[in-house]
């Protein structure tokens, strides 16, 4: 099958563009034809630098990110539409969100819509405008509906789209998927005390900065505990400030982007990812979770959403903004861990298994035969309507 796969991030510079870059690595290795959508970001390139190579065996087209390109990224997405089988258009933007729709409608080919995340909320975290997140929130109803199938990557956002009119048999479970072969740990950490990670882009505070009262609460406890904070983000200087201002600045470890998350994963003691209960956050399908528990990690986390199906015995888990409530968590397994390493390795892949790329890819296959019979069956009543 030949596949265009439109979304609108700099893939070699944002954390969760690996959901476009590693299903279309799986789609290519399981014989599709995938053309996939790029908008390079070079200042982000510039102060960051690239977290992850493009994916191999996927033709990437790079489109301009000025909002005046808009015209002509349409007309090439069009194009590329036009030797496709199937439009596949990730996240509801409409620099992409558009050119994707009117390219598949232009090209007489079908859209599939991956839906996964709640993107006004998202907009109105980042960029504080309230009259841009209802614009994107019309928009982000509107599409589950212009799309001949939908995939949800959360159980919130299956029932989002159920209201929204979408039936069942167009209607496809998509959660995150995590490389699941075994990683050595990274080499370089001398310390002998415990370390908790926590992976995540740090474009806001939010999340992050409850880890950062979870070990201030942990030191004061006596659990002399350290903090590698993987990621990097608008925020982080916010964060190095907060951490400086609760005297733990010196156990904070603030790695920025890395490309060895998986080894970082492997060699820290337990997996610390805190959310909050927002419509946001029950919307996600955690990719930080996914990748955690491929390590072998056990979770320490919030019951918001999909996490608890997530996690299940493979971690501990408190209502969200239970500070104490996470700190205690994390002190019970870290009492355990020399006894019960080896347990938690073996639980925590075993609930990995249910979130890997190959399997989020066979699913996609089925919805994408269901979008390209619907269209063939639409073809077909048309012809029989025009013969009568």
């Amino acid at each position: 099958m030949r596949i265009l796969f439109v979304q609108r991030f700099c893939l070699r510079t944002v954390g969760c563009a690996v959901r476009a870059t590693r299903l279309c690595e799986e789609l290519a290795r399981r014989g599709h034809a995938v053309t996939l959508i790029d908008f390079p970001h070079a200042r982000r390139l510039a102060e960051y630098g690239p977290m992850r190579a493009l994916p191999e065996g996927v033709e990437v087209v790079a489109l301009e990110r000025r909002a005046t390109a808009l015209p002509g990224n349409l007309s090439r997405i069009r194009r590329l539409a036009r030797r496709a089988d199937v439009v596949h258009l990730w996240k509801s933007y409409p620099d992409a969100g558009l050119p994707a729709v009117w390219g598949a409608y232009l090209a007489d080919r079908p859209l599939h819509y991956d839906w996964d995340d709640w993107e006004p909320e998202v907009t109105r975290a980042l960029t504080g405008s309230a009259a841009l997140a209802d614009l994107l929130s019309r928009y982000d109803r509107l599409l589950p509906t212009l799309a001949d199938t939908v995939s949800a990557a959360s159980h919130a956002l299956m029932d989002e789209a159920r209201r929204l009119g979408v039936p069942d048999d167009q209607l496809f479970y998509l959660p995150v998927g995590a490389d699941s072969a075994p990683v050595l740990p990274s080499p370089g950490n001398a310390s002998h005390s415990p370390r908790l990670i926590y992976v995540g882009q740090l474009e806001s505070v939010q999340q992050a900065e409850i880890c950062l009262h979870v070990v201030k609460a942990l030191v004061e406890q006596g659990c002399e505990v350290e903090l590698e904070m993987v990621g990097d983000g608008p925020a982080r200087p916010a964060l190095e400030a907060r951490a400086e201002a609760l005297g733990i600045r010196a156990r904070v470890h603030f790695m920025g982007y890395r490309r060895d998350v998986a080894a970082r994963l492997a060699g820290a003691d337990l997996a610390l990812l805190p959310f909050q209960d927002t419509q946001m956050e029950r919307c996600k399908s955690p990719l930080k979770v996914a990748e955690a528990l491929a390590a072998g990690l056990p979770v320490v986390s919030n019951r918001v959403g999909d996490v608890p199906e997530m996690v299940g015995e493979a971690g501990r888990l408190v209502p969200a903004g239970d500070v104490p409530g996470l700190a205690a968590a994390v002190r019970e397994i870290l009492s355990g861990l020399p006894l019960e390493r080896e347990a938690w390795r073996a639980r925590a892949p075993a609930r990995a298994g249910h979130y890997t790329w190959p399997r989020a890819a066979e699913t996609l296959e089925r919805a994408y035969l269901t979008a390209t019979r619907r269209e063939r069956r639409k073809h077909e009543e048309e012809g029989s309507q025009a013969e009568a």
